[in-house]
C-alpha cells in the first residue's frame, strides 16, 4: 500500500496491527524473527509525518522527540504510532532474558548478541551494556570485558572505554597492548591528567624512561591550567 495523506490512518492502523502480530508469533520463542521491515516502515511514516505541514504538531513532537513519549496524548486516529513503543519493548525484554540465561550457561558470545540486538533496536538500551560489565568482572572474564567495552565504544564514541580497556590490559601485564589503549583515549578526549599518569606507568614497565618523564611532566601541567 502507497502511504497517502488519504490512507494514512489506515497504514497507521495496520501499523499497529502488523506488530501486534510480530508479538503474538514471536512471545515464547527462543529466536525471533527479522523485525527489519517493521521499522523501514516506521520510519517510512515518519518521513511523511515530518515533510507534511498539516500534520498536527503534538505527533510531530513524538516522532522527533529524541526519547518517545509513552504517555504522550496523540489525536484520533495517530495513537497507533505509538505501537512503534511496545516493538521496542519486546525486543529490550527478549534480549535481556537471553542475556540473563547466557550469563548463567556462559555462553558469552551470545551476551554480546544480544546486546546489540537490543541497541541496534533502540539506542537507549545502552545502559544494558553497563550491567553486563559489570557481571564480567565480578566473573573475571577479561577478555569478553575488552569485546564488550570495545561495542560499548562503538554505541558511545566515549573515548573512555579505552581508558577501561586499558586499565585491564595494564593488570594482566599486557604493556604494549595497554599502551595502545590509553593511546587511544588520550588522542579521542579532553586532556586530563589521570590518563597521562597512567600513560607515565606503562612507558615504565616497558622501559622508556624519557616518555614515562613527559607523561607526568604533561599530567602535571594539566593540573596546573586545571587549578
Amino acid at each position: 500500500m502507497n502511504l497517502t495523506k488519504k490512507n494514512l490512518f489506515k497504514y497507521i492502523a495496520n501499523f499497529e496491527k502488523d506488530i501486534n502480530d510480530y508479538i503474538k508469533q514471536n512471545s515464547g520463542s527462543e529466536q525471533i524473527s527479522s523485525f527489519d521491515e517493521l521499522t523501514l516502515e516506521f520510519d517510512k511514516i515518519s518521513t511523511f509525518i515530518i515533510n507534511d505541514n498539516n500534520i498536527p504538531e503534538s505527533v510531530l513532537n513524538f516522532i522527533s522527540a529524541e526519547n518517545f513519549e509513552k504517555d504522550a496524548i496523540l489525536p484520533t486516529g495517530y495513537e497507533p504510532i505509538k505501537s512503534i513503543l511496545n516493538l521496542y519493548e519486546f525486543i529490550k525484554d527478549f534480549a535481556q532474558s537471553n542475556i540473563d540465561k547466557a550469563i548463567k550457561n556462559k555462553d558469552f558470545e551470545s551476551v554480546i548478541d544480544n546486546i546489540t540486538l537490543a541497541i541496534k533496536t533502540d539506542i537507549h538500551n545502552v545502559p544494558m551494556l553497563e550491567v553486563v560489565a559489570q557481571k564480567f568482572k565480578e566473573l573475571n572474564l577479561n577478555s569478553e570485558l575488552i569485546e564488550l567495552y570495545k561495542l560499548m565504544f562503538v554505541y558511545t564514541l566515549n573515548p573512555l572505554y579505552f581508558e577501561k580497556i586499558g586499565d585491564i590490559l595494564f593488570d594482566i601485564e599486557e604493556y604494549e597492548e595497554a599502551l595502545d589503549a590509553y593511546l587511544n583515549c588520550a588522542e579521542g578526549s579532553e586532556e586530563y591528567s589521570r590518563i597521562y599518569e597512567k600513560l607515565a606507568e606503562v612507558f615504565g614497565k616497558i622501559n622508556d624512561n624519557d616518555s614515562r618523564i613527559a607523561c607526568l611532566e604533561h599530567a602535571k601541567r594539566i593540573q596546573e591550567e586545571n587549578g
